[in-house]
């Protein structure tokens, strides 16, 4: 007979609007009255779930992993890793920053470095091109006097 008129207390609790979502039913001295449900904070996940009789149990986070939301169902979930270092360490509400590396800066002046060097070596290659242009002899053949020449061309230098 008890478990029926729980039941009953439930059932109408429910009814009166405990939706089981935000609120869960206490039923105190055949009283039943919707309480309001625990939150998960940021850096906490759900352990044990709202049911319609019990509030939610919210966990924080272990070391080295994270739960930035206030969404109860979704898990912690390790922290990013860093391979060139950690600038900052994670906590359950902000993941794990990791060093700017100097590498980084290196190779972008390696690689800027060589597209300099490419950049001069294609200029000295048009600057040779054009000295070998100047350089080169060029031979000219103009009319001339047949005084001077058996085919009545003069070849000049």
């Amino acid at each position: 007979m008890q478990r029926i008129c729980l039941a009953l207390l439930l059932t109408l609790a429910v009814a009166r609007g405990c939706d089981n979502v935000h609120q869960f039913t206490v039923v105190t001295n055949g009283n039943s009255s919707c309480v309001q449900a625990t939150v998960c904070k940021p850096g906490e996940t759900e352990t044990t779930p709202l049911t319609l009789t019990s509030d939610r149990v919210c966990t924080q986070c272990q070391a080295g992993t994270i739960d930035a939301d206030a969404n109860p169902s979704t898990p912690c979930t390790p922290c990013k890793k860093c391979k060139d270092g950690i600038d900052t360490e994670c906590t359950p509400v902000t993941n794990t920053v990791c060093k700017s590396t100097k590498n980084s800066h290196a190779d972008a002046a390696k690689i800027g470095g060589g597209i300099a060097a490419g950049i001069l070596a294609l200029l000295a290659v048009i600057v040779l091109i054009r000295i070998a242009r100047k350089d080169r002899a060029y031979v000219e053949v103009q009319p001339s006097d047949e005084r001077n020449s058996e085919d009545g061309f003069e070849t000049r230098f």
